[in-house]
């Protein structure tokens, strides 16, 4: 599973996945959800702690700050998550502000061949590409004091 902030991460990475690293996100049952901004990512790796699921990535920018980003830091930290400075469309060099389509920018970016995919991208592909790394952990194991909500 792939936590990214919002559409423009989600089309971007599946893009990427289909047409520059060979993956078929389908067949592989990789789910890439598009959690609605910074916040959002934090709640969903917060609720996979608590569950015990260690099966995820997370992608988010460096652009806003959090009332508790201790739950992102120490993910980042895991090496489960990057985070993109200042924001995707930053780091790749793609127009910003209210009035751009930030999907359309992203997806055409993924399918330009004239691109070269940045190296801090490798920890996305390395995670998507490892199999079947499932990590379930018992009930005993999950600690409710390490969940930040």
């Amino acid at each position: 599973m792939l936590f990214v902030e919002g559409d423009s991460d989600k089309i971007l990475f599946s893009t990427l996945c289909e047409k520059k690293w060979g993956i078929n996100i389908d067949e592989g049952g990789i789910s890439i959800i598009s959690c609605g901004g910074k916040g959002g990512v934090s709640y969903f790796v917060g609720v996979c702690k608590l569950i015990g699921f260690d099966d995820y990535f997370a992608v988010w920018d460096k652009d806003q700050n959090l009332d508790k980003p201790d739950l992102l830091n120490s993910t980042n930290t895991d090496g489960k998550g990057l985070e993109l400075d200042p924001n995707l469309e930053g780091f790749l060099n793609l127009p910003q502000g209210d009035d751009v389509d930030k999907v359309k920018n992203a997806h055409e970016w993924a399918n330009d061949n004239t691109k070269t995919t940045p190296n801090e991208f490798e920890c996305v592909k390395n995670f998507l590409v490892q199999g079947d790394n499932i990590n379930i952990a018992t009930e005993k194991e999950v600690n409710p004091e390490d969940i930040p909500f």
